[in-house]
């Protein structure tokens, strides 16, 4: 699976795949992702590239001033689903 590459690569395990956009509106993918990989699957936002330009745009503007006030900022605003795989 790419996601044991990215381990690999990384050297970094992960119990946990973060997925946003169009896709993570699927319940029906999200579990069979889950299940797949045995991982955690932690889904939300939709409309994470419009969030990321957002922040962006904070940050240039100094509204914000670093990557951590960032994802504070987006963690507060969004609802996130999280699926275990069923074993």
């Amino acid at each position: 699976l790419a996601f044991d590459e990215l381990e690999a690569l990384t050297g970094q395990p992960s119990d946990t795949l973060y997925m946003v956009g169009g896709g993570c509106q699927s319940a029906t993918l999200r579990q069979k992702i889950a299940d797949a990989t045995g991982k955690r699957v932690i889904a939300g936002p939709v409309e994470a590239t419009a969030l990321g330009n957002i922040m962006v745009q904070a940050r240039a503007a100094g509204v914000v001033s670093s990557l951590a006030e960032m994802r504070r900022y987006i963690g507060r605003s969004i609802e996130t689903k999280t699926y275990q795989p069923k074993k």
